[in-house]
């Protein structure tokens, strides 16, 4: 779980609005692999998640805010509220695809945008979520959502495999919902 958070691959939405919650969180991982108060800044850099930005000075800051607030707190406490605040997390779970939009049935048919999501067109990059309940679609570089099908809304699937190598599955999924619409993604499964 870790090092999901590490590489940014939970990172979404406004960073800094969610600057406290990625601090809280890095403190809490560091007093879970038993780190003591004061951090240094190498130590600090290593837990910030690889996508956030933000000013080294301001993520030590705000790392070292938490660190002092969360500083008696033992190893076991910290663990588990480190689980706590992950599950919390919109991309916690979530086996992430990276794809490319390559058409859909008709004009009407494109998936719809989430409320204040950009709309999705052919030719896009995004990340394909799977997690319990269905398929969420990202944009790639922001994490915004487009759209979520549940996996009741997906009637079939189909798979043209490319490239399948230990490190990499590539190829073309078709996938028809309940409704009859098409969305075609190439999907790529790597590590992000």
């Amino acid at each position: 779980i870790s090092e999901e958070y590490l590489s940014g691959q939970w990172i979404m939405g406004d960073e800094k609005q969610l600057l406290d919650q990625y601090a809280h969180i890095s403190a809490l991982m560091y007093f879970g692999r038993g780190g003591t108060a004061p951090i240094n800044s190498t130590e600090a850099v290593v837990l910030k998640p690889d996508n956030l930005q933000v000013d080294e000075t301001e993520w030590i800051r705000k790392l070292n805010h938490y660190i002092e607030r969360e500083k008696s707190v033992n190893t076991s406490q910290s663990k588990a509220s480190f689980l706590q605040l992950s599950e919390r997390n919109t991309l916690f779970g979530v086996s992430l695809f990276k794809a490319v939009t390559e058409g859909t049935s008709s004009d009407n048919s494109k998936p719809r945008s989430t409320m204040g999501s950009p709309e999705m067109s052919d030719n896009l990059r995004v990340l394909v979520g799977l997690c319990r309940a269905g398929m969420q679609i990202f944009d790639f570089h922001s994490r915004q959502p487009y759209k979520t099908y549940r996996f009741e809304e997906i009637a079939s699937t189909r798979v043209n495999y490319q490239e399948q190598s230990g490190s990499c599955t590539e190829g073309a999924v078709f996938l028809t919902t309940t409704s009859g619409k098409v969305l075609i993604l190439h999907l790529q499964q790597v590590r992000l």
